[in-house]
């Protein structure tokens, strides 16, 4: 019998730094949005930065997850998910930035991506919580009700899937 040489990983979160703050707890859109507005306001690419939480909201650390271009990023859900089940984080905040346009033009894109981490969450255990979107003016807008209907939607899925049909 041949014998291969099979690699063996070692998949790990490196923490690349720290900053000195008081513990921040973020508990609402509008906190979340303060605190990752000062780092994507001017940014001259689109980037995708996950802010992870534990249960009480207590931010744990952030993680740019994607560098895109002047007009688009892409939102790799598994790589967003691998990072968050290394952060041990309970909670899960996405955010990212539309350096060209107004954040007011939320795109198919925008909301296919956060009902795709919405739902890749919801199967590993994690609350995810809001996709806040920036841009260079400062404005902001949580897609928060999104996820909140992706689900509830979701939900009444696996329920109706559960059921059984009373009629046959």
């Amino acid at each position: 019998m041949k014998q291969y040489h099979v690699p063996v990983y070692k998949t790990r979160l490196e923490k690349v730094g720290t900053t000195d703050t008081d513990r921040i707890e973020i508990t609402s859109s509008k906190e979340a949005a303060d605190f990752i507005l000062p780092y994507l306001r001017f940014r001259a690419t689109e980037e995708v930065v996950s802010i992870y939480l534990d249960h009480a909201g207590r931010l744990l650390g952030s993680e740019v997850v994607h560098i895109g271009s002047p007009t688009s990023s892409q939102f790799d859900v598994r790589t967003i998910l691998k990072s968050a089940l290394l952060a041990e984080c309970s909670k899960l905040i996405i955010a990212h930035n539309h350096p060209i346009g107004k954040v007011t033009e939320v795109t198919e894109e925008d909301i296919n991506a956060t009902a795709a981490i919405a739902v890749g969450c919801q199967q590993v255990g994690i609350d995810f919580c809001d996709h806040i979107i920036v841009n260079d003016s400062g404005e902001i807008i949580s897609l928060g009700k999104i996820v909140e209907e992706i689900m509830k939607n979701e939900e009444d899925r696996t329920i109706h899937q559960g059921s059984t049909d009373s009629r046959s």
